[in-house]
């Protein structure tokens, strides 16, 4: 997993040496973050301040969102050049080229750059490939189960967050929603997030921290812009905003992705039923979500598109009452949060809810096209 340099002697580096000075930090940040945060709950409610502009939006299809005039992954490969410190990246499977040569040329110019990915893609050839390249070139890549997210942090400073896959299929196929965040604190979120899952994976991939690391800025808030509340799964209560969110909503619900959580479920079609005054829209993965919701929502009579697009719709969002925004780092089920690490970001912004509810019109006119 560690380079191929040599000692001084001319000798190669013993593995423990070369583990040390790949992940030695990590176990040090990892015993400290353990320490610190083994008696703290999740922040204590205070709201951390930014004030810098919180980030960029980009869809993997369709024209909306920031411009990407040489596509999102050059976007991504951009931030990456630009790193000076460190790179961490963890995403189920990657299976990019480009990108994977890009980190490489970030470790060669002195940048730590670490990647964690699941083990159940392991064996797909491509992603072996990448994951070879890498270790030759002394970048460490450690396997761990049941991972739910893809997310970057570059230099303690961006985070690149959404509901995607940080693959192939992700970028090229795949309905997505990507978030570049520009936040330090969101940032060390996903940083402890990441030192977590590579302590666990260098212990076999399958431990789980006795006491798990708790998230050091849960609150953000931009003064006179949005705010942002961070979960993650399965540590946290990641349901309980959002169905506090529905059950308040007095005009407008908005669902894209795959939804096959009962409680979601359940609770999206009492509010499609509650009130003639609230409008429900969604666009659904037809091979991802509860059949009897599909079935419930159509009986409701509510605006109910299929997706027919390429790839999974894996835009897995809910927008209430157009400035409300749930966002889930993977599709909307309960095995899914109870058991994989992933996270879902609370975002209250109404320029991101109108984009949102564009996004929906593209994808729902597409639906009733094809139907």
């Amino acid at each position: 997993m560690a380079g191929k340099g040599r000692s001084p002697k001319g000798g190669k580096k013993p593995s423990w040496q070369r583990f040390l000075r790949e992940w030695g930090i990590y176990l040090l940040i990892g015993a400290a973050i353990v320490a610190v945060f083994l008696f703290l709950g999740r922040g204590g409610g205070k709201a951390n301040l930014a004030t810098v502009t919180p980030y960029r939006v980009y869809f993997t299809q369709g024209e909306l969102g920031h411009p990407r005039p040489a596509g999102l992954e050059a976007e991504i490969i951009a931030d990456i050049a630009a790193a000076s410190r460190g790179v961490e990246l963890a995403t189920p499977g990657l299976d990019l080229p480009q990108l994977a040569e890009a980190l490489i040329a970030a470790r060669a110019r002195g940048v730590t750059v670490q990647v964690v990915e699941d083990l159940s893609r392991q064996e797909d050839p491509a992603v072996q490939e990448v994951a070879a390249r890498l270790q030759e070139s002394g970048i460490p890549v450690l396997w761990r189960s049941r991972l739910g997210e893809s997310f970057l942090v570059i230099d303690a400073r961006i985070a690149w967050v959404g509901s995607w896959d940080l693959s192939r299929r992700g970028l090229e196929e795949d309905a997505g929603l990507v978030l570049r965040c520009e936040l330090v604190p969101l940032a060390a979120d996903f940083h402890a997030e990441f030192t977590e899952m590579a302590l666990e994976a260098f212990a076999g991939g399958f431990l789980r921290l006795p006491t798990a690391v708790k998230t050091p800025h849960p609150y953000l808030a931009i003064p006179d812009g949005p705010s942002l509340s961070v979960y993650r799964t399965p540590e946290d209560a990641a349901l309980s905003g959002v169905l506090q969110a529905l059950a308040r909503a007095q005009d407008e619900i908005l669902v894209l992705g795959e939804l096959s959580d009962p409680r979601l479920a359940e609770r999206l079609l009492a509010e499609a039923s509650r009130s003639t005054m609230l409008t429900v829209w969604a666009v659904l993965g037809e091979g991802g979500s509860d059949p009897n919701l599909l079935r419930g929502l159509a009986e409701r009579k509510v605006n109910l598109g299929l997706y027919t697009g390429p790839g999974r719709m894996y835009e897995n969002v809910l927008v209430v009452d157009g400035q409300n925004v749930a966002i889930f780092s993977q599709p909307m089920a309960q095995e899914a949060y109870d058991r994989n690490d992933g996270y879902v970001l609370l975002v209250r912004d109404r320029e991101l809810g109108q984009l949102l509810q564009r996004e929906l019109a593209r994808l729902y006119a597409g639906a009733k096209k094809a139907e």
